[in-house]
């Protein structure tokens, strides 16, 4: 299997000796074509190519349908060569594979084609916190409605692999920028902590960036990109009762929630959408599967619990609410993540202990 160049590490390679004692795997930012995407350590190895089944789709000539993979080699991330027919380069030389030790750009296609850059970021990345969750959620909805990329907002307000952070729930932005970032999101200033502490998202009063008719087309294309990757994501899903389970299943539903609520709001834009009502169903059916499969868990949190019941059950929000005493947003609090008032959450969780064997009685 080897050619030129065939077993070659990025720039800095001295500088990284010390990292390779690290423990834990870095986490890898990917930049192309004008995209990024983030890996973190306890991500499935991502395929890149011109179009499915590759998970980071590059459109561009001289790409493979699969062209490069992207995955864990001990402390390293591993960028190797898929089979292309044109190859990737590193500094002009074709080479099989690349052990990614510190930041670098490679070239797929030709040794002046597609860019392809590779950060890795030596930190350690805090679990997601439900509020700082709330918050980033609602960023990444706002910025993919406005129709702007990671890229776009890292040149004047934050870098890539903070944004994804932050919207990921695992990053709190300085104060400037967020405000540079509620102006970018036209929000007034203070929306973003206001969100984190609880506050509805603002309503938009500007005027729309995008026609209802491409908002609809960016929801969905985005949303059948991020469908494949939560699906690989959920075929590595180790067993129920595995100790990882639950926190490698949560973000995938808090993901679900995010494309669901995006696709919702192009399509209530632009009636008529047909393909946003099947984008819609796919993310709902998954969702529900996830749901039911994080419920199976001994860890699973009382809204995964109370998500499953209702599934099963075929149950409204405003039904439960009715049935254990509290009300429909305290039903969407819980399932959400977020925290109601204590009475509310003893209520339905009372409500799962009695219901819940009803109605999805132990196999």
């Amino acid at each position: 299997m080897s050619q030129t160049g065939g077993d070659r590490v990025g720039d800095e390679q001295s500088d990284d000796t010390a990292a390779s004692n690290t423990p834990e795997l870095p986490v890898l930012t990917i930049e192309v074509d004008g995209s990024s995407h983030i890996l973190q350590p306890g991500d499935h190895a991502v395929t890149i190519g011109r179009e499915p089944p590759a998970e980071i789709v590059v459109p561009r000539p001289g790409v493979s349908r699969v062209h490069v993979r992207v995955q864990r080699d001990g402390e390293h991330w591993l960028l190797t060569d898929a089979g292309s027919r044109n190859g990737i380069y590193l500094d002009g030389e074709r080479v099989d594979h690349v052990i990614v030790g510190s930041r670098l750009v490679v070239h797929i296609g030709d040794p002046n084609g597609v860019a392809l850059q590779l950060i890795p970021h030596a930190r350690h990345v805090e679990p997601a916190d439900a509020a700082l969750s709330r918050a980033g959620s609602a960023v990444a909805a706002r910025r993919e409605e406005l129709g702007l990329s990671h890229l776009t907002l890292s040149a004047d307000v934050v870098a890539v692999e903070e944004l994804a952070l932050f919207e990921g729930g695992r990053h709190w932005p300085d104060h400037d920028a967020l405000a540079t970032l509620e102006e970018r999101l036209k929000w007034p200033a203070g929306a973003i902590a206001s969100i984190r502490d609880g506050a509805p998202v603002p309503e938009d009063e500007f005027t729309e960036v995008l026609t209802p008719t491409v908002q609809v087309s960016v929801a969905v294309d985005a949303a059948d990109i991020a469908m494949r990757a939560i699906r690989a994501r959920a075929e590595l899903l180790p067993s129920p009762h595995a100790r990882d389970f639950t926190h490698d299943i949560t973000p995938m539903l808090t993901e679900l929630r995010r494309l669901d609520r995006t696709v919702t709001s192009a399509a209530r834009n632009a009636p008529g959408r047909l393909e946003a009502v099947v984008a819609l169903a796919g993310i709902r059916q998954l969702r529900a599967d996830l749901i039911v499969r994080a419920a199976g868990s001994p860890h699973a949190s009382l809204g995964q619990r109370l998500g499953a019941i209702r599934q099963r059950g075929g149950l409204t929000a405003p039904e439960v609410a009715a049935a254990a005493g509290v009300t429909a947003a305290d039903v969407e609090a819980v399932e959400t993540e977020d925290r109601p008032a204590g009475a509310a959450a003893e209520a339905l969780e009372h409500f799962v202990t009695v219901v819940g064997p009803a109605i999805s009685p132990v196999q």
